[in-house]
């Protein structure tokens, strides 16, 4: 067999190149809960979302199923995560703030969640969709995983284990 029909009979190996993680600076994320700032009281109720994503870490569905009963004003406790597993989150004080300030115009007749959209429980999409919207807005095309990611690049920036 000639060496050119060897290089035609063998597959080629995929790419052990990893697509590369988009991670927020401090100053996007700031323009972001700055562009939530727009006096309506969906701009409180997403801020307080885009600040619990990016200064917790916290995954989509554990944000829709906290309930106001999980907040003591220092962290939230997440009763079935993924895996089905519950944890305390600590809450940094500016979470705190945001989180604070969504408890004090929240609709105190709604239902017992903590985040709601049209008088019930908000859904992963509609929070899905309220992030590209308030991200696009300053100019970044970002997905609410990437808050994640964001969350543990700053935690390993800063030397956390």
């Amino acid at each position: 067999m000639k060496v050119w029909q060897i290089d035609r009979n063998v597959k080629s190996l995929p790419s052990r190149a990893h697509k590369r993680k988009r991670t927020l600076t401090l100053e996007q994320i700031k323009e972001v809960l700055n562009a939530c700032n727009d006096g309506s009281l969906k701009g409180v109720r997403d801020e307080a979302i885009i600040s619990l994503l990016f200064g917790t870490g916290m995954r989509r569905g554990d944000v829709i199923g906290l309930d106001v009963s999980d907040y003591d004003g220092m962290d939230v406790s997440i009763r079935l995560g993924k895996g089905r597993k519950s944890r305390y989150v600590p809450l940094p004080k500016w979470v705190i703030k945001r989180v604070d300030a969504w408890l004090a115009v929240r609709p105190r007749f709604a239902d017992k969640a903590l985040f709601l959209a049209y008088d019930e429980r908000m859904g992963s999409s509609c929070l899905y969709a309220l992030f590209k919207k308030r991200t696009e807005a300053v100019g970044l095309n970002v997905h609410p995983h990437n808050a994640r990611h964001t969350y543990v690049t700053h935690l390993l920036k800063k030397g956390v284990d």
